[in-house]
């Protein structure tokens, strides 16, 4: 549990964040990280614009081989979460958030990395002109 003048720092850096990028950051509460099994990425399109996930290749430790790629059909705003399972054989990956403008423009919204042995999952919301995002 945050204290309250934590909790105000932690506002106050968020804030700034969003100011500087022009894309806000929601994190959601800990305990709900448990939600995404291990080896799965959820995203949920739920602003006005429809979001997607890339997920870029990297070498596995220890062989010759690489994790592969991914690039996630655009979810729907307002529709059905979208769930993957993506095994990183113990590569850390960067996981890249897309929103899509009207026009079909994409636009980059957050880069996360992911490793396997836990679950990632991705909130979009707001609009296409003020999105922001948030992490379970």
């Amino acid at each position: 549990m945050l204290n309250s003048k934590t909790g105000r720092r932690l506002l106050a850096i968020c804030a700034a964040a969003s100011a500087a990028t022009g894309i806000g950051a929601v994190a959601a509460p800990a305990a709900s990280a448990s939600t995404i099994p291990p080896g799965h990425i959820q995203i949920c399109a739920q602003g006005d614009y429809h979001s997607s996930i890339q997920i870029v290749s990297q070498p596995i430790p220890g062989v010759l081989a690489t994790t592969g790629g991914l690039d996630m059909v655009p979810v729907a705003p307002g529709g059905p979460c979208s769930m993957t399972e993506f095994d990183t054989h113990g590569a850390t990956v960067e996981v890249r958030v897309w929103g899509f403008a009207p026009d079909g423009t994409a636009f980059p919204m957050h880069s996360q990395f992911y490793n396997s042995a836990q679950g990632l999952g991705i909130g979009t919301q707001g609009t296409s002109s003020a999105p922001y995002y948030w992490l379970w």
